[in-house]
């Protein structure tokens, strides 16, 4: 039986070959919002969420009010929070918490960005016992910090 060129897409997107994934999903974007949805999360897998948040905004809007679309909401969501944009997560995510089938995920990671920025708001002894391991934790913190001081700045 001959695979659909989605079917053959996603066997590429499993297969870990992410590039021939996105060439393979983009090719069918035009028709169907589940391809281009598939495609910014194969930019995700082989590029990062920072390569990838446009895309999954692009899928949101295009596809508003369906499954794809709250999909490219959530996954959106969770790369702006990984990549230390908690104001644009907030938003794509709160967006979900009237959707039955996506609230508690959102939810789940509002709870994460909220447990993030009480972590990094809060100074001295509670902050070090939030982060046992300063070597494993240099890192994301360091890429975290600048947009979510300039987030608590510009609320005062």
């Amino acid at each position: 039986s001959q695979l659909s060129a989605f079917d053959t897409a996603l066997q590429s997107y499993r297969g870990g070959r992410f590039d021939e994934a996105t060439r393979a999903f983009d090719g069918l974007a035009g028709a169907d919002p589940n391809a281009d949805l598939w495609a910014a999360r194969s930019i995700r897998e082989s590029k990062g969420c920072r390569n990838a948040v446009a895309r999954f905004d692009k899928v949101a809007q295009r596809a508003a009010g369906t499954p794809p679309g709250w999909d490219a909401l959530l996954e959106g969501g969770a790369c702006y929070r990984a990549i230390g944009d908690l104001g644009n997560a907030r938003v794509r995510l709160n967006a979900l918490l009237t959707v039955d089938s996506h609230k508690d995920k959102a939810r789940a990671e509002l709870d994460r960005i909220n447990q993030l920025q009480q972590a990094q708001g809060s100074a001295g002894p509670a902050q070090a016992a939030a982060r046992p391991s300063p070597r494993k934790a240099a890192a994301p913190a360091a890429t975290a910090s600048p947009p979510s001081s300039a987030a608590v700045d510009s609320a005062f």
